[in-house]
């Protein structure tokens, strides 16, 4: 598929190929993991979870591999507790993938390939048995780091535990985020000495983007930095270390037209038009828990009970207003309103990134680069040296479909959006890895052969670059 980035970059992409498909629903890890990676001999590894049909709904972690022709016959990693969400890092010939097991006794497991995965160690518990989810894996050497999010104290909090001996050995685990309110999906990347984990938390009202930097390989951490600060949400990151520079790329809600507030004062107008008193929209971001009027909650957690109380209201008094003369087209084109404005509100989502080149100390201001109508999401980052490299999906033609942009000098400009598939049915949750020899990797969830699939495709430096 032609295109100005391709052109740019000097990518020539390869078809569409099927990476797995069969019986049961098939899920890629979200955007804060890495369920892609490039070994040093370019061999391709992919990490993904199946949820079987005829299992009684358990999931189980899969994996496969490609030698660039095609990938393997994937085969189980997680034990009978299942698994959901693995991420993965290559490190010379030895792979780690570290997942998580459901319930209130879950964990975070952990097994390693030291032949490029044809055979794999026993699974080892990584946490402690509890509610915990999201777990993200890196390397620099022989030093393992991962993250994950954990509700040992009560509001999930992300935790960070560390072997500087390839596995052998662990530190004990230590929060990095602080306590009191939920953080989410953490996203874990290294280089060097540098660790970048970027999370979703919410202290402040909503979701907010925050970062926590270590500068000595995890021996201590800066403070924690909060990058994102409005009345939408910022949701899931994506981070990446490479020449010393953390990058961080997300989607958030920041630029749209109307918020949920906009929303929510339609309905304020309509039950004055039909002679209601109404409970005005707070402006505050912590408003009364619905449910519990003596406790405070986000008004973003509010606002479904908020706006369904309202509109219940309306659809009582309308009809009695209209028996007295009232016009039912003015009602109607204010709810109708009210639909538009909740619509965009809740849809509408671009990405957006941000760097830092001294180790967190400092962050380049907020750029957006996504323009699309709709919603743009689910970022996810790789890095080469200066290059990077963003894939993305969105739903501007109608369906999802799987897009890319680069960067050729470390983020200060990118090239214009790619998109990469074109099929019937959604594509979404794409993964991206960077080869030595700048081939661009990338796997998604894809529906174009039924209820969903993992597909592939590689981006490859022409002969002839410009």
């Amino acid at each position: 598929m032609p295109s100005s980035v391709a052109a740019e970059k000097g990518l020539e992409w390869s078809p569409d190929k099927s990476v797995e498909g069969g019986r049961g629903e098939l899920r890629t890890t979200l955007n804060f993991g890495r369920g892609l990676a490039v070994d040093a001999e370019g061999g391709v590894h992919a990490v993904f979870y199946r949820r079987a049909d005829d299992a009684g709904g358990a999931t189980a972690v899969h994996y496969s591999r490609s030698d660039g022709k095609r990938f393997t016959r994937s085969v189980v990693l997680s034990d009978e507790s299942g698994g959901e969400y693995p991420s993965l890092v290559a490190t010379g010939e030895r792979l780690f993938v570290v997942w998580q097991s459901g319930g209130q006794n879950g964990r975070i497991w952990l097994r390693d390939s030291r032949d490029r995965g044809e055979t794999w160690s026993a699974p080892f518990a990584v946490s402690e048995g509890g509610s915990v989810v999201h777990a993200s894996v890196a390397s620099v050497g022989s030093t393992l780091h991962v993250v994950w999010v954990d509700s040992r104290e009560g509001p999930a909090e992300v935790y960070h535990r560390r072997s500087t001996d390839a596995g052998d050995t662990w530190e004990a685990a230590s929060r990095l985020s602080a306590a009191e309110h939920d953080s989410w999906t953490p996203s874990l990347a290294a280089e060097g000495d540098l660790v970048a984990v970027a999370w979703v938390d919410t202290r402040d009202g909503n979701e907010e983007e925050y970062v926590r930097v270590s500068a000595d390989g995890g021996d201590s951490w800066g403070s924690e930095r909060r990058l994102t600060l409005d009345d939408m949400n910022s949701w899931a990151p994506t981070v990446v270390v490479a020449d010393g520079v953390v990058h961080l790329a997300w989607f958030d809600q920041r630029d749209n037209e109307f918020s949920l507030r906009d929303a929510e004062a339609m309905l304020d107008q309509a039950m004055r038009l039909v002679g209601l008193e109404s409970d005005p929209v707070p402006e505050g971001i912590l408003v009364p828990d619905p449910e519990q009027p003596q406790r405070l909650t986000f008004y973003s957690q509010a606002f479904q009970h908020r706006v369904q109380v309202k509109s219940g209201a309306i659809g009582e008094a309308v009809h009695p207003w209209v028996e007295a003369g009232g016009d039912p087209r003015r009602v109607a084109r204010l709810m109708g309103e009210f639909n538009r404005r909740m619509w965009i509100a809740s849809r509408e989502w671009e990405l957006y990134y941000a760097r830092s080149t001294d180790a967190g100390g400092s962050w380049s201001p907020i750029e957006r680069l996504t323009y699309a109508e709709g919603s743009s999401s689910r970022p996810n980052l790789a890095a080469s040296g200066r290059e990077l490299h963003l894939v993305w999906f969105d739903d501007r033609h109608g369906e999802g479909e799987i897009y890319y942009k680069a960067s050729a000098d470390g983020g200060h400009n990118w090239g214009e959006d790619t998109r990469l598939t074109d099929a019937h049915g959604d594509s979404e949750q794409p993964m991206i890895a960077v080869a030595n020899d700048g081939a661009v990797h990338v796997a998604w969830l894809d529906e174009r052969a039924g209820p969903s699939a993992i597909y592939y495709k590689v981006g490859r430096p022409s002969s002839e670059r410009p």
